[in-house]
């Protein structure tokens, strides 16, 4: 029994140095400065990218409808850049402000060789007040990698008038892991199936895996990871400082719009 518990401790021992070792080489290769525990993310804007299309500088109001303001819609998205994401079926997240459900409509765009967008996908959703979340089905092919893609959303509040309908768009691409970041999240990963191991907490509630994906310039990845984090119906503080990044980094007029959804639920 002793010999057998010493093999546990030193499986245990050289889990958590490659936790260690492989975060640590993440971090040196990215050159990310030490961070306060309260620090739970940075995002940082990928670099050497290419401009997003002219597409998503039409976003916004057209008209407004009755009831409808401005800020009815909030994409939790970069737009002036294109947000990054590894996952095949990522997940796409906004805040619907009016204290009414409106008619809403989704749609997903690849752009062609010549950066023209073709409709992969459009579905009708109802936008209740609060966080919505719309994940690509299983059954979809999924995003692929090196491609580009759109998503749309927009207001049927006015059938008969579609120039009052608000339209907001943001564009996003899959990319391949990087092998430094697939190894610190592979590490964290082995410790964490280590029942009887004591994770610090920024391992334990996702923080780390936050951090990680934000300073990679990883948006949807570092979203899907903190609002796994939120409590129910919140963003959260996670979500919370990933909107204040992206709002400084965006300085356009929905960056308003995330740093009043940055403070508003921003856990007192």
């Amino acid at each position: 029994m002793a010999r057998i518990e010493r093999q546990h401790q030193f499986i245990q021992a050289k889990l958590f140095i490659s936790l260690i070792l492989g975060i640590a080489l993440f971090l040196s290769s990215t050159a990310i400065l030490h961070q306060s525990d309260s620090a739970i993310a940075a995002y940082k804007r990928p670099r050497n990218q290419k401009p997003p299309s002219t597409y998503t500088d039409s976003s916004g109001v057209r008209g407004i409808c009755e009831g409808i303001s401005e800020r009815s819609l909030t994409l939790l998205a970069p737009v002036t850049h294109v947000g990054l994401t590894t996952l095949s079926h990522p997940t796409f997240t906004w805040v619907a402000s009016e204290q009414q459900t409106i008619p809403t409509e989704f749609t997903l765009y690849q752009f062609d060789k010549n950066r023209v967008p073709k409709l992969v996908e459009k579905v009708m959703i109802e936008s209740s007040p609060g966080i919505k979340q719309l994940k690509l089905p299983q059954n979809f092919p999924g995003l692929k990698i090196g491609k580009r893609y759109m998503w749309q959303l927009q207001t049927k509040c006015s059938p008969n008038r579609p120039s009052k309908n608000l339209i907001l768009r943001a564009e996003i691409e899959r990319v391949k892991i990087p092998s430094n970041l697939a190894n610190a999240l592979s590490a964290i990963n082995n410790l964490s199936k280590t029942t009887d191991t004591k994770l610090p907490i920024e391992v334990n509630d996702g923080n780390l895996r936050i951090k990680l994906y934000a300073e990679s310039g990883l948006w949807y990845d570092a979203l899907s990871e903190a609002l796994a984090t939120s409590p129910n119906g919140k963003l959260g503080l996670a979500v919370a400082n990933l909107l204040a990044d992206l709002a400084e980094i965006e300085q356009v007029p929905q960056s308003s719009n995330l740093n009043q959804l940055s403070m508003d639920f921003k856990p007192q």
